[in-house]
């Protein structure tokens, strides 16, 4: 079990925290040189090669439809002295597939391996699809859902300048006034790739429970200190993302009511799933998976029964060396505070950021016990007020180190 101790942060830059003294013994902070004038989102670093993203913001150029290399990235081999912004190539796109990048999942430098991830919406483009088969006339715009009869689509096409509102679900774009038809799926001739964009719709329509991560893909993109090779698409197929393993392997999640099962995806093998392990009773969230040179670390929540029949969720947080054998304890057993931290695996030591509420909660049960005394109903709404502002602040954010056994 690791025994965590409180270290001081030191320099901060911005709301990142670039790099750590390689003795977990010791408190020293080092801020990291930034490109200039960047925000970045996410940053990692493994000696003196460093890399930071800043994605493209909903409503940049090219930013709806395109993928990574809409998103600024930087890199630099000797602690950040310099950088240079890293060219990518995404793969070729596929007829009649759209693209919608969510954002950056997550970025990893290990050693001389350099990793992306992105998460993106892949769906079928109809209006373009259905004119090129002939199917209806081009410059019309259409849209298609699964009936429940296998392979047949029902669709509908209308004109071009018709109002659509952005919210509309596919069934009310369906009731819109314009010509209905079926389609089978064999008419329509799709390639491998159409019919993985295509597949998510049967997913939905078929009695399985809707699953969000159903119509998410990543994209994963490898590469070293020269830069980054074409991207590779893995299908979420209902799992959660969870990290960056330190051999360059993608970690995901997958649910159930018995608990969670952390598998890891290889390079090139999208649909192989590597039980690594399972954890009964606990619920790991997305990104809730931590690497680096000491291992892996994760955070946890697992529902607690109380003496009085509630129910509440309690934090736990785990140490693994390769993945397969892991160490839990309580949040509160750690750090002394009931509280999701977040982690991350230096050389030889686990780190964690762990939001301390308990003075802002004082606060708060000292200003509702004034709130009841109150000796009108607007000064306890001056007090109310005061109470609503507590409860969006933050708490004091500590910082705890553990040497790995």
């Amino acid at each position: 079990m690791l025994r965590w101790h409180e270290v001081d942060p030191g320099e901060e830059v911005g709301q990142y925290w670039a790099a750590v003294d390689h003795d977990a013994r010791q408190s020293e902070v080092s801020g990291l040189p930034l490109p200039e004038a960047i925000e970045p989102s996410l940053i990692d670093g493994s000696g003196s090669l460093w890399m930071v993203v800043e994605a493209a913001e909903a409503g940049d150029e090219g930013s709806a439809d395109s993928g990574l290399s809409e998103a600024r990235i930087w890199m630099s081999a000797d602690c950040g002295r310099a950088w240079e912004q890293v060219a990518i190539s995404d793969p070729a796109t596929t007829p009649h597939v759209k693209e919608n990048l969510f954002g950056i999942e997550d970025v990893l430098v290990s050693g001389e391996r350099v990793v992306v991830v992105e998460t993106l919406q892949r769906s079928i483009d109809w209006s373009s699809l259905l004119a090129d088969r002939g199917l209806i006339v081009e410059g019309r715009e259409a849209g298609c859902t699964p009936l429940l009869i296998d392979d047949v689509l029902l669709c509908q096409e209308r004109d071009a300048d018709a109002v659509v509102d952005s919210e509309m679900t596919m069934a009310e774009w369906m009731m819109m006034p314009g010509r209905t038809f079926e389609v089978a799926l064999e008419e329509l001739d799709l390639s491998e790739d159409q019919l993985s964009a295509l597949s998510p719709l049967f997913h939905a329509q078929g009695g399985e429970d809707w699953i969000p991560e159903h119509f998410l893909t990543m994209r994963v993109y490898f590469g070293d200190h020269r830069g980054l090779e074409s991207g590779i698409d893995i299908p979420l197929n209902g799992r959660l993302f969870a990290g960056i393993a330190p051999d360059g392997t993608v970690l995901v999640l997958e649910h159930s009511e018995a608990g969670t099962t952390l598998g890891r995806l290889h390079d090139r093998e999208a649909e192989t799933l590597e039980t690594v392990a399972v954890f009964e009773r606990l619920h790991l969230g997305r990104r809730a998976v931590a690497s680096g040179p000491a291992g892996l670390a994760a955070a946890a929540t697992r529902t607690r029964t109380e003496a009085d029949g509630t129910s509440r969720a309690e934090h736990w947080v785990g140490w693994s060396a390769e993945g397969a054998d892991w160490e839990w304890q309580t949040a509160t057993e750690a750090y002394g505070i009931d509280a999701e931290p977040l982690l991350a695996v230096g050389s030889d030591f686990v780190l964690a950021a762990v939001e301390d509420s308990s003075q802002l909660a004082a606060q708060i049960e000292e200003l509702h016990q004034q709130a009841a005394e109150a000796d009108s109903p607007e000064e306890a709404g001056l007090i109310a007020g005061e109470i609503n502002a507590l409860a969006f602040k933050q708490g004091e954010v500590r910082w705890f180190a553990a040497a790995v056994p």
